[in-house]
């Protein structure tokens, strides 16, 4: 195994909604012939895109700013001929274009694939469409034949721990924070080091889950005890998500990433393994309002048959 930090994941690039969001800054990806039409997906990319917009204070829908128009010049090309819509795969770019800037100026006519690799940094902005003044800003090199995300502002972490405020009920303060810096270790390409707080969050997450089992009273707590965390897993199935129990070897790949993984084998890892954690959170949120609901309910039924014998 690659014990090299800077080891380039062997993939291809991610789809750009991805790349933009998920991605953290200095992961890498080899580019050359065969997937350099996914530079271009990304570059020339014209969709909307979802996250949190820290001006309207919620989720928001955010819309591509251009600062390098998608124009092109062939004659086997349409206009409109959008990159970010069209590609599949290399086989469906016309093999020359002419890229043109929105001054005017352009560069000459030259293969597709020789404009995606050829070495150059570029931004993609976005604004959001609902105060149209919150933007996002992504910025990217190509190098070494290499693509490698470099920053973006506002940060991953700055998107995405505002969703986490929910689960402080659950978690305390305490962890709640924990949670916030294995995000924010990710964002700044800290893989290993994300991997030791979602483990700690993950095993306080079972421990509740334990807690709770232990009220019932076929419970088996020396057999609990005794148990490798996947078994741990097992015996608590009627108080976690079926994901988790199909996917319980999951803690073992928390150790792991802090002993034996990359530090890219541990970003690519950590966002599967952070849903996992926020499926289990929601869970257990969506458990005590119903428990809620039910106890209301109980009490205005209550009161309505009371009412209905008077």
């Amino acid at each position: 195994m690659d014990k090299n930090p800077q080891a380039v994941l062997k993939k291809n690039v991610p789809d750009p909604e991805t790349c933009l969001l998920k991605i953290p800054p200095y992961q890498s990806f080899d580019i050359d012939d065969d997937n350099f039409y996914e530079i271009l997906r990304l570059e020339f990319y014209n969709r909307t895109i979802d996250c949190f917009c820290q001006k309207c204070n919620k989720e928001s829908t955010f819309q591509r700013l251009n600062n390098f128009s998608p124009k092109y010049e062939h004659q086997d090309v349409w206009p409109e001929f959008d990159l970010s819509d069209a590609i599949k795969d290399k086989e469906e770019i016309p093999y020359e274009l002419s890229f043109y800037h929105v001054d005017g100026s352009y560069y000459s006519l030259m293969p597709v694939n020789e404009y995606a690799l050829g070495e150059r940094s570029f931004s993609i902005e976005f604004v959001c469409t609902r105060c149209k003044t919150q933007g996002i800003l992504f910025f990217y090199i190509i190098e070494n034949s290499k693509l490698i995300k470099i920053g973006q502002y506002p940060s991953i972490s700055d998107l995405e721990n505002h969703a986490i405020h929910k689960y402080e009920i659950l978690l305390g303060k305490e962890k709640t924070c924990e949670f916030k810096i294995a995000i924010r270790l990710f964002a700044n390409g800290l893989g290993i080091g994300s991997f030791v707080y979602l483990r700690r969050i993950f095993e306080y997450l079972i421990e509740l889950a334990h807690e709770e089992a232990k009220s019932s009273e076929d419970w088996d707590e020396n057999l609990y005890y005794s148990s490798r965390m996947e078994e741990k897993v097992l015996l608590l199935k009627a108080y976690l998500p079926p994901l988790l129990i199909e996917s319980r070897k999951v803690y073992s790949v928390l150790s792991k990433g802090i002993h034996e993984l990359s530090e890219d084998e541990c970003k690519s890892y950590f966002d599967p393994l952070k849903m996992l954690i926020e499926l289990i959170l929601d869970q257990r949120i969506a458990q005590d309002e119903r428990v809620k609901k039910e106890k209301e309910a109980k009490i205005g039924l209550s009161k309505i048959i009371g009412n209905i014998k008077t």
